[in-house]
């Protein structure tokens, strides 16, 4: 019987890392390489909100290792029809290339670390009609107001300097420009984001799939740290904390998957 998991058209998957903070310990985290010194864990995760379920992960020394993890970790996978959401860690041509050949759309985070990319997305919003596709949504929760403003322009709209024949499958420009005020002191926090997609979608949709971005950390990080411990866990015996990292999201999945109407935790309880 063949149980691989056929994912359905259309579904999202998110692409993140989170380090095992204690997996080195701090005299070793402090420590050259070159001096016998080694960096905690780090996991790059790919995490599908809709079905609940973490699909795969990919061990590395460092964050800053995740721009060759992402394509390795894609490799593993069957994305087509799918769309994949990453950081702007992750906004690189060629991960867009191997997205691309997956037959899988994507949706990346604009940052400084691509400088003519981010310089040419700001200048296209900034020279922008006000006619363009624009979507607002309101969040009131956990002691906060927050007000998501998201426009939208077609990649052509990006000026020749931004060198848009770079990215393979472009197709759209997204700005979120959020308001975020905390009830409890009164502070009112602005931001504007920037992103890319291949995607040809509205306002109100990429508002949406932004947002769902951090399904990863609310979702799969907060579960694994809080309900599973695994910042406190201090495992660093030879790949001890990479593969109890592995035996907790297969024990994560399984716990999602019962249907039963109660919190993780008291499934733990109830399972033990």
């Amino acid at each position: 019987v063949d149980m691989s998991l056929v994912l359905p058209e259309g579904v999202v998957i998110h692409l993140d890392g989170k380090g095992l903070s204690r997996s080195a310990t701090i005299k070793q985290q402090q420590t050259p390489h070159a001096m016998g010194g080694k960096g905690a864990v780090h996991i790059l995760h790919a995490w599908c909100s809709e079905l609940q379920v973490c699909l795969g992960q990919y061990k590395t020394e460092t964050k800053s290792n995740e721009i060759t993890a992402i394509p390795a970790l894609l490799d593993m996978l069957e994305v087509s029809g799918c769309l994949i959401t990453i950081d702007a860690m992750g906004c690189q041509k060629a991960i867009a290339e191997k997205i691309i050949a997956k037959d899988a759309d994507y949706l990346f985070g604009v940052k400084d670390n691509q400088e003519v990319l981010s310089l040419a997305v700001f200048s296209a919003f900034k020279e922008a009609a006000l006619t363009t596709d624009v979507d607002t949504q309101n969040d009131h929760n956990h002691g906060r107001k927050e007000v998501r403003n998201c426009r939208v322009l077609p990649a052509s709209d990006l000026p020749e300097w931004g060198r848009i024949a770079d990215w393979k499958g472009i197709e759209t420009l997204i700005e979120i420009h959020s308001e975020r005020h905390i009830l409890t002191t009164g502070v009112l926090e602005k931001g504007t984001r920037y992103y890319i997609s291949s995607l040809n979608g509205v306002a109100q949709e990429f508002n949406q799939l932004v947002r769902s971005h951090w399904n990863i950390e609310n979702q799969l990080h907060w579960s694994l740290d809080v309900q599973f411990g695994e910042d406190d866990s201090r495992k660093r015996i030879r790949n001890a904390a990479q593969n109890f990292s592995t035996i907790r999201k297969i024990v994560l999945n399984l716990l999602k998957a019962n249907p039963e109407k109660i919190s993780i935790q008291r499934k733990r309880n109830k399972c033990a």
